[in-house]
C-alpha cells in the first residue's frame, strides 16, 4: 500500500469514529431525563414540604410546570409555571410548598418538565401527611373555686390560657343564659392564646361558661367554668374607674366600692402594689355595709414603667371573717417628655426635652421659647435606645395630642399650638390629662452673663451674615436673637472628615476661661448627628464641661443651626431647615 492510500485510510476510519460518537451521543439516553430520590414525602400538616430533583436536557430545558393534588375533599389542586431562562442543560431543582394546616389527605406532587425541543417527562412524587391528633391544654386561671362566688355588683374577671402542641386557630368563652361569647385568637406566638376579659351579671342564679379551645388542625378541647352570683355575706368589690395609673414620684389614685349584705359590715379594705421598686399600700378601717374607699397610693420615684401590666391587689373582710380579694393591672408614668417646633428639639422626637416633674405631685413642667407664632409641642412617656453611632430609637409607650379644650388624647397626633410668640410655661398632668399654656411672668430684663455665648468649632462653616466662614480649632460668636435678650444662634455648614467636626465647649466669652456652658451630665461627651438637644448647667472648669460634637455621619455640605438660651438653659441642633425664624441663609448660599 502506497503513502497516500495509507493516509487516506486513516482519515476515513477517523471520520466513521466521529459520526458514530456523534450518533450514539444523540441517539443514546433519553434527550430529557429527571432524577431524584424523593420519591415519597412524609409532611406534617401545617409545615413546609420539600422536593429536590436533578434534570439533564440535551436541548436546554425550557419550563416546569407544578401541580398539587387537593389536601381536602373540599379542595382544589393547584398548578405553578416555573419559567427557565438560559436554555440550562444541567438544572438542580428545589421547590418548596406548604402543607395546610387542616390537610386531611395523603397528596401527589407532579412534575413535568419541557425542553425547547418540545419534550417533556414527568416525575411523580406521593405526599403521605401526618395529621395532628393533639389537642390543645387549657389552664384556668380564674375564676375557680372558691373564689367563683360574685355578687350581683361585681365584675367577674376571667383569665385563662390555651396551648398547642403546634399552632392554635381560636378561643371561645361563651355563656348560653346569658347570651355572651366573645372569641381570642394568637398573638405573636401561635402555640397559645390568653384570654382576659371581664364580665358582669346582675341577676342571682348558677351560671355555666364554657371555653372551648381549636387548634389550626380542629382539634378542640372544653372546660367548664361554673360561676355562682348571689347576694351573700362575702364581700364585693367593684373598680369605680376605667382605667388605674399612676405617676412614679408621685401619686396613683384609685377608687374601689366594696360592700356585703345587710347583716354585716366591712371591716377593713387594702390596696397594695407589691413589685420591687414599687411597694406601695394603703388600708383603710371601714365598718360600714357599703364603703368607697376613694384614695391614692404613693408610687416610689424608684417605680419602673408600666404599660398596664403592674399588678395591684385589693383584700377586704367583713366582721365574721371573710375575705375577698381583686386583682388587676395598672400603669405607671415615669417621666414625660416634650417635642415640636415650640421647643429646641423642634420635630426631632428622638431628641425631646424631658419636663421637669414637680416633687411629689403628678404634674410635669417645662419652659419654653416660641419662635414663629403657630408653632406646637407633642408629648409622650417611654424611653428611648442609643445604638453604636449614637442614633436614638424612642420607645414610647403613650402619646399625646391635643383633643378639646385643655386636654391631650393618646389618639391624636395634633400639636398643641401657641399663637403668639415668646416665653411661655407649659404644665402638663397625664393622669388628668390636662394641660396649661401660660406666658412665662418671670422672664429676666437684664442680660444675664456676658450677654455673649461663644463656641469653640472645627471642620464646619459658620456663617457671619453674609458669607460662610470656615472655623478650624476657634472660638466663633453666636449671633443675638433678633429682640430677645439671653437667646444666641448661629447657623453652620458641615465640612471635612473624622470625629471632630461641629461643636466642642459653649462659652460666655471667647476661650474656655470663664463662664461654661455644659450639657448635662457633667464630664461626657455628646454626639449630635442629626439632631440634639439638652439642658445647660455651668461648668467649673473646661474638663468637666460636657460638649457635643458632629460624629461624622452628615454629608459634606449639610446645614444646621445651633440655638443657645441662657434664661433657659437650653441648647437645641437641628437642620436648618426646621427653622422659620430669625430668617435663614437662602440655599445657594
Amino acid at each position: 500500500m502506497n503513502n497516500r492510500n495509507f493516509w487516506k485510510l486513516i482519515v476515513s476510519v477517523l471520520m466513521m469514529a466521529l459520526v458514530s460518537c456523534h450518533d450514539e451521543d444523540t441517539e443514546t439516553g433519553p434527550a430529557l431525563n429527571c432524577t431524584s430520590s424523593d420519591t415519597e414525602l412524609v409532611c406534617p400538616s401545617g409545615s413546609e414540604g420539600y422536593f429536590k430533583a436533578h434534570v439533564t436536557s440535551r436541548y436546554g430545558l425550557k419550563t416546569i410546570y407544578v401541580t398539587l393534588g387537593k389536601w381536602t375533599e373540599s379542595g382544589t389542586e393547584t398548578q405553578e409555571t416555573i419559567e427557565i431562562y438560559g436554555s440550562p442543560k444541567f438544572y438542580d431543582l428545589s421547590y418548596t410548598f406548604q402543607v395546610p394546616d387542616d390537610a386531611a389527605l395523603d397528596n401527589q406532587l407532579k412534575v413535568s418538565f419541557l425542553d425547547y425541543a418540545g419534550n417533556q417527562t414527568d416525575f411523580t412524587a406521593a405526599i403521605t401527611v401526618e395529621t395532628d391528633q393533639t389537642a390543645p391544654v387549657i389552664e384556668i386561671l380564674k375564676p375557680v373555686a372558691p373564689d367563683n362566688v360574685f355578687a350581683p355588683v361585681e365584675v367577674i374577671q376571667f383569665e385563662a390560657s390555651a396551648i398547642d402542641n403546634k399552632k392554635m386557630r381560636d378561643v371561645v368563652l361563651a355563656c348560653e343564659a346569658i347570651g355572651f361569647s366573645e372569641t381570642f385568637t394568637p398573638g405573636t406566638d401561635r402555640t397559645q392564646v390568653r384570654v382576659k376579659t371581664s364580665v358582669n351579671i346582675p341577676d342571682e342564679g348558677e351560671y355555666e361558661f364554657l371555653l372551648t379551645a381549636t387548634d389550626a388542625q380542629g382539634n378542640q378541647e372544653t372546660s367548664v367554668i361554673p360561676v355562682t352570683v348571689e347576694v351573700g355575706s362575702k364581700p364585693a368589690i367593684v373598680n369605680k374607674m376605667e382605667r388605674i395609673a399612676g405617676v412614679a414620684g408621685g401619686t396613683m389614685p384609685f377608687r374601689f366600692e366594696v360592700s356585703t349584705n345587710s347583716e354585716h359590715t366591712i371591716t377593713s379594705i387594702t390596696v397594695e402594689t407589691s413589685e420591687e421598686g414599687c411597694t406601695a399600700r394603703k388600708t383603710v378601717e371601714a365598718n360600714e355595709q357599703i364603703y368607697l374607699f376613694e384614695d391614692a397610693l404613693e408610687i416610689p420615684q424608684t417605680a419602673a414603667p408600666h404599660a398596664d401590666d403592674l399588678v395591684i391587689t385589693v383584700t377586704a373582710l367583713n366582721d365574721i371573717g371573710e375575705q375577698s380579694v381583686w386583682t388587676g393591672t395598672a400603669s405607671v408614668i415615669k417621666g414625660v417628655y416634650i417635642y415640636g417646633n415650640a421647643t429646641v428639639s423642634k420635630s426631632n422626637k428622638e431628641y425631646s426635652m424631658p419636663m421637669v416633674q414637680t416633687p411629689s405631685s403628678n404634674e410635669f413642667t417645662f419652659k419654653t421659647y416660641v419662635e414663629a407664632a403657630g408653632d406646637g409641642f407633642l408629648l409622650w412617656t417611654g424611653d428611648y435606645t442609643e445604638d453604636s453611632d449614637h442614633f436614638r430609637t424612642v420607645n414610647a409607650f403613650i402619646d399625646w395630642g391635643k383633643q378639646d379644650g385643655t386636654t391631650v388624647s393618646s389618639a391624636s397626633s395634633e400639636p398643641i399650638t401657641i399663637s403668639q410668640t415668646g416665653y411661655y410655661d407649659i404644665r402638663f398632668n397625664p393622669l388628668t390629662l390636662e394641660y396649661s399654656v401660660e406666658p412665662d411672668r418671670n422672664v429676666p430684663s437684664e442680660t444675664i452673663d456676658t450677654g455673649e455665648v461663644w463656641a469653640q468649632m472645627n471642620n464646619q462653616l459658620y456663617y457671619n451674615g453674609s458669607q460662610w466662614l470656615k472655623a478650624a480649632w476657634t472660638f466663633v460668636r453666636f449671633e443675638d436673637f433678633p429682640g430677645v435678650k439671653n437667646r444666641y444662634y448661629i447657623d453652620v455648614k458641615i465640612e471635612g472628615t473624622g470625629w471632630n467636626r461641629g461643636f466642642f465647649g459653649l462659652t460666655a466669652q471667647s476661650g474656655d476661661n470663664g463662664v461654661l456652658y455644659s450639657l448635662l451630665p457633667f464630664t461626657n461627651w455628646f454626639y449630635a448627628n442629626n439632631a440634639y438637644a439638652s439642658y445647660l448647667d455651668r461648668a467649673p472648669d473646661w474638663n468637666t464641661n460636657s460638649k457635643f460634637e458632629e460624629k461624622g455621619n452628615l454629608p459634606d455640605g449639610t446645614k444646621m443651626r445651633c440655638v443657645v438660651d441662657t434664661y433657659l438653659m437650653q441648647v437645641g441642633w437641628a437642620p436648618l431647615t426646621q427653622y422659620k425664624y430669625p430668617e435663614t441663609p437662602t440655599p445657594d448660599m
